[in-house]
């Protein structure tokens, strides 16, 4: 009887994780469409939803090919993603938590099925999902704008292993500011930015990071600077950070 209730039990998790809703960013493509991208998650369902593991969000990050020779007969897709690892976890060498994937590739012949390719390192235990965002109020940008510089900003802090981030918050309109832009303008030759935008963030530093940063170990680090730039309403670039 204990051991029918223990295979009942190990059933109904199986189908739970199975059934999990993935929360999807679908993006803004000129590729590919909703079904096309659905497609794609459902391949990587197969691969990372088990008694282990189980994708918690995904987000379409591009179609732009991984090697340097562009194949006309192939079309590929970028993901990125947030899993997580539960404490059963015997199989693996990760601890229980949220990890992040920065890419997700899968390649397909056009109109084919969907194969996974491969996917680069996973970093470890990125607080994304109880990150703090502050949008303040603005009356230059819209929340939306402020997202994607964020995007970019949690991008570059997935590099930092062993770093959580606990809060990102806008520094305010006046950072917007004729001197500021000529500075960040004189870090980038060549451009001619019309905008920036700061931030402050509040993260900690783990034993982790000794190997991997110049950061303090153990250390808490409140109202980090990141500072961002734009050409008339283009595309945010990151263009220095730090106090």
């Amino acid at each position: 009887m204990k051991k029918i209730f223990i295979m009942v039990a190990a059933i109904i998790f199986m189908a739970n994780v199975a059934c999990a809703k993935v929360q999807v960013d679908y993006g803004v493509s000129e590729v590919y469409s909703h079904e096309d991208i659905d497609a794609a998650i459902k391949v990587l369902e197969s691969n990372y939803n088990d008694p282990i593991h189980s994708l918690k969000s995904l987000k379409y990050a591009g179609n732009d090919c991984p090697v340097k020779e562009n194949i006309d007969s192939v079309q590929y897709m970028k993901l990125s993603a947030i899993v997580y690892v539960s404490p059963d976890n015997f199989c693996t060498t990760f601890s229980q938590g949220y990890y992040t994937t920065d890419i997700l590739w899968l390649v397909r012949t056009y109109g084919g099925n969907w194969d996974f390719v491969e996917s680069n390192v996973i970093y470890s235990d990125k607080t994304i999902d109880s990150l703090e965002i502050n949008y303040a109020e603005s009356e230059i940008y819209s929340r939306a704008e402020m997202y994607d510089a964020i995007d970019i900003i949690k991008s570059k802090f997935n590099e930092w292993r062993g770093c959580k981030l606990h809060a990102i918050r806008y520094a305010g309109d006046s950072a917007n500011s004729v001197e500021n832009i000529k500075w960040l303008n004189e870090l980038a030759p060549g451009e001619n930015f019309t905008q920036c935008i700061e931030f402050l963030s509040d993260f900690y530093v783990s034993a982790e990071a000794a190997d991997f940063t110049t950061f303090n170990p153990n250390s808490e680090y409140k109202n980090w600077q990141w500072w961002l730039a734009r050409t008339d309403g283009g595309d945010w670039k990151l263009l220095t950070f730090g106090y």
